[in-house]
């Protein structure tokens, strides 16, 4: 009897021991952060970089949300004897699903979508990973939702004429992100659900000032915005001077320039 007992308890043990490790593989793959927006012109990202909490977005302003996910593959090497491989654990992204709610009531904005690309992390490991968080059209029912005018749809004499458009926050809002992928061995696998905070906000991150005045506006010389991300502040960034969002507008010839304004012409 002592014996059979002995032979329950070890199976017991070993069922055990089987189970956990397997939840523990479940949750060896995860996304652990997004890091900060990059600084042009490389916009580039490492592993060590620092991480964003939260993001912010111009809806006024922004196209797309490109962020950075630190991914990790924390299964452990194994060894394929029969293969002379060490790296069957390997993990190959195959894409990621996305879909944003409202931070108040957790309601669906647009629809999920699926972005395919191709990323591998090996065993042991994290990788910095480029993909969407809030894609265009997602943009774009937020933009028509809350009422928020696309900068490039102002008109610049209507802002030198009538003054700025009112600058509000709008509210917020989460993305939720998944990472599908297989490893080496074929077998299946996706990231826990990472959501990630995102406010929201309409002429936010516009530097209106240089519009109000017909001669700083058409006439003075401007620098291009220093982003990787234009609208869009993860942790640093700065504002978008409202004459680069406009310079389709900038048609006044630098001789009428020189006439009106000569103050405001490089060299003049």
């Amino acid at each position: 009897m002592r014996t059979i007992a002995n032979h329950i308890l070890s199976a017991v043990v070993i069922l055990t021991f089987v189970l956990g490790g397997c939840k523990e593989n479940e949750q060896s793959f995860y996304v652990e952060h997004i890091k900060m927006q990059p600084s042009p012109p490389d916009c580039t990202v490492g592993v060590g970089d620092e991480y964003s909490s939260a993001a912010h977005i111009d809806l006024a302003v922004a196209n797309e949300y490109l962020a950075f996910y630190l991914v990790t593959n924390g299964t452990m090497v194994r060894k394929d004897y029969d293969n002379l491989d060490n790296e069957t654990d390997g993990i190959i992204i195959d894409g990621m699903e996305t879909f944003t709610v409202t931070a108040s009531g957790g309601q669906l904005v647009g629809s999920t979508e699926y972005f395919e690309f191709e990323n591998f992390i090996p065993p042991e490991s994290s990788e910095v990973i480029p993909a969407i968080v809030i894609s265009a059209s997602t943009l774009e029912t937020l933009r028509t939702a809350y009422g928020c005018q696309p900068v490039v749809n102002v008109s610049a004499n209507t802002v030198i004429q009538n003054g700025v458009p009112a600058s509000s926050y709008i509210s917020s809002v989460y993305s939720h992100v998944r990472f599908i992928g297989h490893t080496q061995g074929n077998i299946d696998v996706e990231t826990p659900e990472f959501s990630y905070l995102i406010e929201l906000c309409c002429n936010c991150h516009v530097n209106w000032e240089p519009c109000r005045s017909k001669c700083e506006f058409y006439c003075e010389d401007y620098e291009k915005p220093e982003t990787c991300n234009l609208g869009v502040k993860a942790g640093n960034g700065s504002d978008v001077d409202c004459r680069y969002l406009l310079k389709n507008q900038r048609n006044m010839s630098l001789e009428d320039c020189k006439e009106e304004c000569p103050d405001y012409v490089s060299g003049s």
